[in-house]
């Protein structure tokens, strides 16, 4: 909210006319009558798919156009021959960074049987060494999680996946010390199948689960089973994971990180991660309609 209220006085300050841009703060409800308003064209929108979902029913009757980039349970994919020792750590600060409350969290690992245990005993000494505490301190790469409610919410996902089978090598609980603020430790878990609900459902928070697969055609399938598609990665030779991330169903793809994100880059992805994209030239359209004029020559 700071943040978007000092981006409007850059746009006041810029010279934008009166009521170009305007900032509204209220509850769902004036949510909901600025979405379902006649007079609005367009209504894009981030966040979870549940508000999502709402906010297509409310456009529905007036028949606008909606943009939405939703959530997602991304896939981080380790392919054979990659160097594991590299991939862990960047594996790891995938889906704990901020906390793991990104959308975009790789928090899905995928790795060859023949390498899984050896994956998850450097990931735990990794996780392990990551300090949780106040943001504002140097030495933090963990703060919070943003509220109570969420901190129990995840800790609900923990407790099932125990109850179901699930091992927590790493983490799994709240950090010694720490009792002002809703921390957790960063947490692996393992020891599940793609289709159990800590595999499936967005957690926002760091936690991540691995998994093995026997053969390239399982790892896509795992990859590909979940009702969010927004983003990847893939670790291994370039050849391979070039091959490996065109049979992905994902609206982002890195390959052995990525690089960090173009700041031109389009973001979005299909099923419950959305529909349109945000950034880029394709976010820039989705602000236009598409006119044809014809004339007899």
């Amino acid at each position: 909210v700071l943040l978007t209220a000092a981006i409007m006085r850059l746009i006041e300050e810029a010279g934008f006319p009166p009521g170009a841009v305007n900032l509204v703060f209220g509850p769902p409800s004036v949510t909901a009558q600025v979405v379902s308003a006649p007079e609005v064209d367009l209504v894009t929108f981030t966040g979870s798919a549940a508000v999502g979902s709402r906010i297509l029913t409310l456009a529905a009757p007036t028949l606008k156009k909606v943009v939405l980039e939703l959530g997602g349970k991304s896939p981080n994919i380790v392919l054979p021959g990659t160097d594991i020792e590299k991939a862990v750590p960047a594996s790891a600060l995938r889906f704990t960074r901020n906390s793991g409350q990104a959308c975009g969290a790789t928090t899905r690992t995928l790795v060859p049987q023949a390498e899984f245990d050896e994956y998850v005993e450097r990931s735990g000494k990794f996780l392990g060494g990551l300090t949780v505490g106040d943001p504002h301190h140097p030495d933090t790469v963990l703060g919070p999680l943003i509220t109570g409610e969420h901190r129990r919410n995840v800790e609900g996902y923990l407790a099932r996946a125990r109850e179901e089978g699930a091992e927590v090598p790493v983490g799994g609980g709240r950090p010694p010390g720490l009792d002002d603020g809703f921390f957790l430790e960063p947490t692996l878990v393992t020891g599940i199948s793609n289709d159990a609900e800590i595999a499936q459902e967005e957690l926002f928070a760091p936690v991540g689960v691995v998994m093995p697969y026997t053969d390239l055609d399982e790892a896509v399938r795992m990859a590909n089973g979940v009702k969010y598609a927004l983003n990847a990665n893939v670790w291994g030779p370039t050849p391979d994971a070039l091959a490996f991330a065109r049979r992905l169903r994902s609206g982002t793809v890195t390959i052995n990180g990525g690089g960090g994100m173009r700041g031109d880059a389009p973001w979005g992805g299909p099923g419950h991660s959305g529909i349109g994209r945000e950034g880029g030239e394709e976010g820039f359209r989705e602000f236009f309609e598409v006119k044809h004029i014809q004339w007899p020559v």
